[in-house]
């Protein structure tokens, strides 16, 4: 008996001792739970001041790339732009102005130091166009003047258009090969009407330059058309020995036309 009366205290005595560590640990974790301030939360104790609290963690939002953001910024530059040209900005039509036409941008500023080699490159670039033009205006069957001129106006034109400083404009000899058979195409039916006698010469003259004027002015507006609205990739559509050989051929076709004049 005095075995079973021990064990049964022992287990009283245990339990009790379970009982109070229990209550133990539920005080501490509610104190704990009340004084310490979680992860993220200011605590309410009036004990600690508010300014060295630590700061509740905020997670940055990610932008995102070409949605509505971007879409509005576009909108304000686009509205922006719309908003300048109907109030007239001047800064905005001094850079349109300068991107069309160069030469309002460099020639305000150009320095009279400069004056001597400008006129040594024009020299040069004179020596060479010259006799070019000369040659070529018997392609395009028309007298040697017409020549001189679409080796000058060419040149002053892009002179206030053009930026490249490596250019030499004027004319061409596939340009003048394509104008030359238009233009004989053209004689024939002049040729048919006075048949069966001659037209005179002042009226070939003036039926041929007025067909190679009107091809000049359709090439030139197709070609400023182009420019204006930045066409100029187009060309890389077209292979390089594509145009290799279309240079090679017209090559061949002007020796031959040229060696029956000097034969």
């Amino acid at each position: 008996m005095s075995r079973r009366e021990n064990s049964a205290s022992s287990s009283i005595s245990v339990e009790r001792a379970g009982d109070s560590d229990r209550g133990r640990a539920d005080t501490t974790m509610h104190n704990s739970s009340e004084g310490t301030p979680l992860l993220g939360e200011r605590s309410s104790s009036p004990s600690t001041p508010e300014h060295l609290l630590p700061a509740p963690s905020q997670t940055p939002t990610p932008r995102r790339r070409g949605g509505y953001q971007s879409g509005r910024r576009r909108g304000q530059r686009g509205s922006t732009a719309l908003g300048r040209v109907s109030n007239f900005d001047p800064k905005w039509w001094v850079q349109r102005a300068r991107y069309y036409v160069p030469i309002t941008g460099w020639l305000p500023n150009y320095q009279a130091s400069n004056l001597v080699v400008d006129v040594k490159a024009g020299f040069m670039v004179a020596c060479l166009l010259i006799p070019q033009a000369l040659s070529y205006s018997s392609l395009t069957h028309l007298p040697p003047a017409y020549g001189l001129y679409t080796a000058l106006v060419p040149a002053l034109v892009y002179g206030m258009l053009g930026t490249s400083r490596h250019l030499s404009m004027g004319p061409e000899a596939l340009i003048s090969v394509l104008t030359g058979t238009l233009v004989k195409g053209q004689l024939k039916h002049l040729y048919g009407a006075y048949s069966p006698g001659m037209p005179p010469a002042d009226t070939v003259e003036h039926f041929s330059t007025a067909v190679a004027s009107a091809v000049a002015l359709l090439s030139g507006l197709f070609t400023f058309a182009l420019g204006m609205f930045r066409l100029g990739f187009l060309d890389s559509m077209i292979s390089e020995s594509s145009l290799r050989g279309f240079i090679s051929g017209t090559a061949i076709v002007i020796i031959i036309g040229q060696s029956r004049i000097m034969l």
